[in-house]
């Protein structure tokens, strides 16, 4: 056997196995983060009910991804209210499509069209002493299409996502930390 023969049974083999391997990769995730913020829910639901303010508390903003460019269709916040935004390697779109007034918002997150529809759900919540929880989950509903790369794709972006949320979450946060003297 030559050594080239040898090389591409090796490289099948190795293939056949990121395949198969990615065939029992969920094709469905669920995040779920919340947050302790020292402000009132009316306070928290104008930025987070307006898409054009969530650059200012996000990780989605031109500061964290050069070249980003953003659009916005419809009304200004609430039902209805979209961002369309364009990077050099990425697309997508978020529409909010249920806004309980400081109580919840509710968002359908598009990523290059409709491959990988996700689902954001922000609720805002009384604690005591001023404070807000605010628990934030996103979802992606299972992928129709039994594709290994689209669920390694689901798998990083699972992974991506976990970490922007919370960071997020954070930047909302520091926006309503008060520094001790």
């Amino acid at each position: 056997m030559s050594t080239i023969f040898i090389l591409l049974i090796i490289l099948g083999f190795i293939l056949g196995v990121v395949i198969l391997l990615g065939l029992f990769l969920p094709s469905s995730f669920q995040i779920e983060k919340a947050e302790l913020i020292h402000a009132s829910p009316s306070e928290l639901f104008l930025l987070i009910n307006f898409l054009e303010k969530w650059p200012e508390w996000t990780v989605w903003n031109k500061e964290n991804n050069e070249g980003l460019e953003f659009e916005y269709q419809g009304p200004n916040g609430g039902l209805g209210a979209i961002q369309i935004w364009k990077g050099s390697r990425i697309t997508g779109r978020i529409t909010i499509i249920r806004s309980l007034v400081d109580k919840e918002l509710q968002y359908q997150f598009d990523i290059d069209g409709d491959k990988f529809p996700m689902l954001g759900t922000i609720v805002l919540d009384t604690a005591e002493g001023g404070y807000t929880q605010v628990a934030w989950r996103f979802q992606l509903d299972e992928i129709k299409q039994n594709n290994p790369i689209k669920r390694y794709q689901a798998y990083f972006l699972q992974n991506y996502f976990n970490s922007t949320i919370e960071e997020s979450l954070e930047n909302l946060k520091s926006l309503y930390t008060v520094e001790e003297k």
